[in-house]
Formats: C-alpha cells, structure tokens, sequence
C-alpha cells in the first residue's frame, strides 16, 4: 500500500513540473495582430535603453480595471479639432487639460502659457473672440507637459500613476493601452506627470554615508556588468545574416531618406539587388506575410523567447502564416517595395513589440 501511494505521489510531482514548464514556456500573451498592427520602421524618440534582458517582457497589472472603475477624476470634455489632432501627429505629448479660468486670466496669456495660439483654443472650445468667459468656466486646452517613463520589470499602471502623482486612465488612454498588461522595455508617456517628491529627514551624516554607500554599489554594478558582459544569456536568440550586403541605414537615429525629418530607425537597411535570397534568420513560425504600408511586402517570424524578426521591402514572399521555417531557409526575394528610395532589405528583431538593436544578435 505504502508503495502505491509513493508511485501516485511521484506520478503528481511529475505532472506538476510538466504543467509548470509549459506554463513558462508558452507562447507570448500578446495577439499577432496586435503586433502588426503596431509595427513601425521610424519612431519619434528611441524605444527603449537597451541591454535589459526584460525588455518586451510581458507584465499583467492586475490593478488596471480597478484603478479606471475607480477613478473619480474629473472627465474631459470630448474633442474634435483638426488642428488638435494636426498637433498631436507631429508630437504625440500633446494631450488635453482642463483649464479653470481664474480673475483677470485673457485667452492670450492662456495661449502664451501652454504655447498655443489663440484660434486652437477657440476651435477647440467652439468659441469666439468675442464670446464672455468669466472665473470658473472650463476650457479644454492642449498641453505638452508630462514625463516618458521606461517600463520595467514589477511596474503595474497604478504603482506608475502613484509616482507621478496622476490618475490610471490617462496614462491608459494617452499611451492606447487596452488590457491589463503593459510590455517591459516599452516608454510611455505620462500626461502631466511629476515625479513625486519624498522629503528626506536624514541628517547630513547620513546623506553622506548613503552617498558612499550608492557610490560603492554603482562600483560593484560596474564590475559585475563588466564581468557578465563576457556571458551571454541563455534566452538570448542567436541570429544569422538574412542576407549579406552592407549596412546602409543603421538602427537609431538618422534623417529619413523619403520625409527628411529625424526620427528612429528601428531597424537595419542592407544593401541588396532586387532578387536577392532572403533567409529566415533563426526557426520559427510565420506570423504575418503580405503588404503592411512602409514595408511593402512583409514577413514577420516570431520565435522563442518571445522574440520576432522582421524582413521588409521585399519583391516576392515564398512562406505563409503559420508556416514553421528553419534557419537559413529562402523565405523571400529583395526588392525596393513599400517606402523606399532604392533596393534593400529592412531587417528588425523585437522581443514582444520593442525593436532592438539587431547587431547585438546576428554572427
């Protein structure tokens, strides 16, 4: 009897591991569709600060619906300006306040104050010159105040909302965040957000001795980085070149080719003729294969860890959606489809949606 119940005891432990396994092994939360959809080759600001093995990790905020049901801020009155949003495609800071007009307040200084011109203000609130506005009244007034915050790992909407002294659903809204799941790595933008300030009773003594103690910690961080640097993590994907050619466009900033504003190249442009062999640069499964605007024809492939690679401007496209492919295996033909001023292949690793630099990965 005693071995049966050691054999059923052993068997439940083993089914235990295997559950627990899968559960870490499963596939990133974040819908497919979610991912294309959010595709960019050009940024407004860089994405992230590399080297974080947690960038693109998914963090679930469990406090997220309860921090919008529970919010009792005051709601902002519905916007629809064509100047408003003119401003906010060219800078996406921009957001809207609710202005109180105080005593002797004139829709000039308003303006002044936040960098606007009057006749926003006036289109925005359906207003005239002419009409009278007195103490009190409310005005909906476009601001650029705020701060960018980088998710990291342990960050929840709400813990983020508490430190910059703001309430959940802004953040939310500004930042299109729709589920209780915010991605590490990714930078958001925090509408009127302050860093909250905590006042430090310590005596000088002690502002010294923890100023040495932050000064022998930042020591050791710097000889552990230096060391670990020598180390490559084990969930760290290994890429091959998908085709070989030079760089011209790195990742990060640069003027672009087509609009010539300065913006982020999230990924590598590599010189290639027209018909030149593209290959799947680690295994994995075809999650998107078709026109997606600036990349012309697309193959995104998403592999483990969470990670993904993207092969853009291509001319031809020999893989489907859901199709596993293996390293070095001919998906597409180069071209100069989509966005471009001459024949190359755009290339983009990401982990979840944050794009990475792809030189820390290819060998």
């Amino acid at each position: 009897m005693r071995k049966l119940l050691f054999i059923i005891f052993c068997t439940i432990i083993a089914l235990l591991i295997v559950s627990f396994k899968s559960h870490i092994e499963k596939k990133d939360p974040i819908d497919n569709s979610f991912i294309i959809e959010n595709l960019k080759m050009e940024t407004d600001s860089a994405p992230i600060a590399e080297g974080s093995d947690s960038d693109g990790d998914i963090i679930f905020d469990d406090s997220f619906y309860k921090s919008i049901s529970g919010d009792k801020t005051e709601k902002l009155k519905p916007v629809a300006s064509g100047i408003y949003h003119e401003m906010k495609s060219k800078d996406s800071r921009w957001h809207i306040v609710n202005y109180k007009i105080k005593r002797n307040d004139t829709l000039s200084q308003i303006a002044k104050r936040y960098g606007i011109s009057i006749d926003v203000i006036l289109e925005l609130n359906n207003i005239t010159k002419n009409t009278s506005l007195k103490k009190g009244d409310i005005l909906s007034i476009p601001s650029r105040e705020g701060v960018f915050h980088k998710i990291s790992r342990g960050d929840t909407l709400s813990k983020i909302a508490k430190n910059y002294s703001v309430d959940v659903e802004s953040i939310a809204k500004h930042n299109n965040i729709e589920a209780n799941n915010i991605i590490a790595g990714t930078e958001i933008f925090i509408p009127d957000g302050k860093k909250t300030e905590i006042v430090n009773k310590k005596s000088i003594s002690e502002k010294r001795d923890s100023a040495i103690a932050k000064a022998d910690r930042k020591k050791r961080e710097e000889k552990n980085i230096a060391s670990s640097s020598k180390i490559q993590p084990s969930n760290k994907l290994k890429l091959s070149w998908p085709l070989h050619g030079s760089i011209t466009s790195s990742f990060g900033y640069r003027k672009h080719p087509l609009t010539g504003e300065k913006n982020f190249h999230c990924g590598l442009d590599i010189g290639a003729d027209v018909g030149t062999p593209v290959y799947a640069a680690a295994d994995g499964v075809v999650i998107f294969s078709g026109w997606k605007e600036a990349y012309g024809k697309l193959i995104v492939i998403q592999h483990k860890n969470n990670y993904i690679t993207v092969y853009g401007h291509n001319s031809q496209l020999f893989v489907e959606e859901n199709e596993t492919v293996e390293r070095g295996q001919k998906i597409a033909l180069s071209g100069m489809t989509g966005g471009v001023t001459g024949p190359h292949l755009h290339f983009e690793i990401r982990r979840g949606i944050v794009p990475l630099n792809p030189l820390r990965f290819l060998k």
